[in-house]
């Protein structure tokens, strides 16, 4: 029974027919619920909005509370998939940037993660589906997967896992991360259909480890320490990332990371696994870390010959839902929505 703040995206158009058509499609019994409109993305003069607005509560009966501007560069997690479209699906080729290529799987999970990189300058993040891509960027990433089994299977079809493969033997660096990384290991088991009907998968075998698909979904915030001299990362370096996972590593002879704490708890348990070039592990959120990410881009770019300058780091997410917040607090009516709340509240 809580007020309602039915938010549109005008940049991407027709936001006016959206709420029109959204409060036309509900019960009156909903209607009820919906207190007023706010206006997202919007980008030019808020004057020539103002017809529009006045339009939509005369139709409609209810009170726009603010028109949020466009706030551009703005590093928060998209929805899956939403807007990956909008991002690059070409390399660079420039020899002046480090051309990153993260495979769009069919099933891609997780990819805010990559948005760091995406805002470092003279690096160029491109979401590629093409076999001339993943044999010439700098580094090929494998990312998350909400279906690891079928994607893999999309890889063999599409003949990009033989690239991945060559690519593999001509030691050009490769990243697997979570699904990615079971990707690289030698099999997925998944007896009980955890994710797909599929029940045994070879992987590309260029990791050492297996995958099992289990019933129990690890979801944690974990501090991990590397195990290895790779990509330019230092043994015994700490990282923070976290895990949403429910396959099972098996196998791991060489791993990557051992992990020391599990939501703000000590533990001892091993994860991923590397050869020379190749690197797999189930934890993300590893760009975010400052470190982590400038000593990958330092090694690219010396294995580019780049001069890799140091650079300021980058907003926090949490500066940037502080900033996010300081703008929706100018744009918005803030004592109409404090009124909404303490009626909610008596």
């Amino acid at each position: 029974q809580a007020p309602v703040l039915l938010v549109g995206d005008i940049d991407r158009g027709g936001v006016f027919a959206s709420f029109v058509g959204t409060m036309e499609l509900l019960d009156d019994e909903e209607k009820d619920l919906v207190a007023g409109f706010v206006v997202n993305k919007f980008r030019g003069d808020v004057s020539l909005l103002e017809p529009g607005i006045d339009f939509l509560e005369d139709r409609c009966q209810k009170k726009n509370y603010g028109i949020v501007p466009y706030v551009k560069d703005l590093r928060l997690a998209e929805e899956d998939s939403i807007a990956l479209h909008e991002r690059p699906t070409g390399l660079s080729l420039s020899p002046r940037k480090i051309d990153i290529g993260i495979i769009k799987l069919p099933r891609i999970s997780n990819y805010d993660e990559f948005d760091a990189l995406e805002h470092e300058a003279g690096v160029h993040v491109a979401y590629i589906s093409d076999i001339e891509s993943v044999l010439d960027c700098d580094l090929l990433i494998i990312p998350g997967s909400k279906n690891t089994s079928t994607d893999l299977q999309w890889l063999y079809e599409t003949e990009l896992a033989a690239a991945i493969k060559e690519r593999a033997k001509n030691g050009d660096p490769i990243l697997g991360i979570c699904g990615g990384c079971q990707i690289l290991g030698q099999k997925i088991a998944d007896p009980l259909g955890i994710e797909s009907t599929i029940e045994e998968i070879d992987g590309l075998a260029l990791l050492e480890h297996s995958t099992v698909m289990e019933r129990d979904k690890w979801t944690t915030q974990a501090k991990v320490a590397l195990e290895a001299d790779t990509f330019g990362l230092k043994k015994g370096q700490v990282y923070r990332g976290y895990e949403i996972h429910v396959g099972r590593l098996t196998n791991l002879a060489r791993p990557l990371f051992t992990i020391t704490e599990r939501n703000r708890k000590d533990c001892h348990a091993l994860d991923g696994s590397y050869q020379e070039g190749i690197l797999g592990t189930l934890i993300h959120g590893l760009f975010d870390d400052d470190t982590f990410r400038e000593s990958i881009l330092s090694f690219l770019a010396e294995r580019k010959g780049m001069e890799r300058r140091e650079l300021p780091k980058i907003a926090s997410r949490d500066e940037e839902y502080d900033r996010l917040a300081a703008t929706l607090e100018e744009h918005l009516d803030m004592p109409e929505l404090e009124k909404l709340l303490e009626r909610q509240r008596s």
